[in-house]
């Protein structure tokens, strides 16, 4: 099951139930909509909303499977690339023969993989699955090299030692795994990559009733049992107003357009 997923829905519903409540009485209803990052996302829609009520996002991380085969174990043990170093290495002496899976293409999984290779100077081979759970499933058979994923897609299978994590993919090391370091820390480059989700409202909402959503979704994004919850996830609940929403949605879009442009993905 994928806990990020379900957090994220818990949330919306309550969200949503909060938002019913607090336009109670207002004359009409203004329907609004949640939107997540990737090339996936509704942009030409996404154009024509102007207030962006507010976001949260969750970290990624980069791990590699690690097979217990029960034949050839030492073999096998030896071939496990153990840091990040030794992935990166791997790729760029064997261009082209390591894949790596995504949840889709276009998706910002799929994305960030390719950015790694290319900050690596590498080639990898990028396998497209329809969600995140079937392209984990052929990453622990020993199907792919290493995968990007959220923590939250992937978690019980670090506790319980069927992949381990190379790196996160942020500024500093993430609380819930304080051992693991970031990509900067062992290859020295930034690479700093989050999943968002946002909360949209159609161009021309009525001022007030753009208020009273932010008011509302800051004030439920402060609820203690939701921030415990999102703590081992690495879910972020972000303190917004629309203009800071808007502008950090313009920056993510300004970075990963040309990026997704140049690497000519394709949304099946």
């Amino acid at each position: 099951m994928d806990e990020t997923r379900s957090l994220l829905r818990h949330f919306l519903a309550a969200l949503a139930y909060r938002t019913q409540k607090a336009l109670r009485g207002a004359p009409e209803s203004f329907p609004f909509f949640q939107a997540a990052e990737g090339v996936r996302s509704p942009m030409e829609l996404v154009q024509h909303m102007e207030s962006v009520l507010g976001y949260a996002r969750t970290f990624f991380i980069g791990g590699a499977y690690k097979p217990i085969p029960l034949q050839n174990f030492q073999a096998e043990v030896e071939r496990f690339h153990k840091t990040i170093e030794e992935l990166a290495a791997l790729l760029r002496k064997e261009p082209g023969q390591h894949s790596y899976p995504s949840p889709g293409n276009g998706s910002l999984i799929h994305i960030s993989s390719l950015l790694f290779c290319q900050r690596v100077q590498a080639e990898g081979m990028h396998v497209p699955y329809r969600g995140s759970a079937p392209a984990t499933q052929d990453t622990l058979a020993g199907r792919h090299t290493f995968q990007i994923d959220a923590l939250g897609s992937v978690k019980g299978f670090i506790d319980s030692g069927r992949l381990t994590v190379l790196a996160v993919c942020a500024e500093k090391r993430l609380p819930s795994l304080p051992n693991v370091p970031t990509v900067q820390e062992r290859l020295g480059f930034p690479f700093n990559v989050s999943t968002w989700n946002m909360v949209f409202a159609p161009a021309g909402t009525p001022r007030p009733i753009v208020d009273k959503l932010n008011a509302t979704i800051n004030e439920a994004i402060k609820s203690p049992e939701l921030i415990e919850k999102a703590k081992p996830l690495e879910i972020e609940f972000v303190q917004s107003t629309p203009a800071s929403a808007k502008a950090f949605y313009e920056q993510q879009m300004a970075f990963w357009v040309p990026i997704v442009k140049a690497s000519g993905a394709k949304v099946e």
